[in-house]
């Protein structure tokens, strides 16, 4: 079973990974290109337009690959993004 600590970095680190996919351009765009090729297909698309259906497949995806290294480092980044992205929404209406 997953530590109370994991489960926080799987969940900042799958709304990361949803937040990039549904809402961002990323490097070289590259976000935009996959939602562009992902609106080809209609259901697809429609997979990466809401945030919330996305989270959902960020969130497999996270648990799937946790057990591996690699799957470990990644959540652990993408959540050190969400975190610091929250502090600086936070901090940014504080002034």
């Amino acid at each position: 079973m997953y530590a109370p600590i994991d489960l926080i970095v799987l969940s900042m680190a799958a709304w990361r990974l949803a937040a990039m996919l549904t809402g961002e351009d990323g490097p070289f765009r590259v976000f935009d290109h996959l939602r562009r090729l992902a609106n080809r297909w209609a259901v697809t698309g429609e997979l990466l337009a809401c945030i919330y259906c996305t989270s959902v497949w960020a969130a497999v995806l996270m648990v799937l690959v946790w057990p591996l290294h690699i799957g470990q480092v990644a959540a652990h980044v993408l959540a050190i993004s969400a975190a610091a992205i929250l502090i600086h929404r936070v901090t940014e209406r504080a002034s």
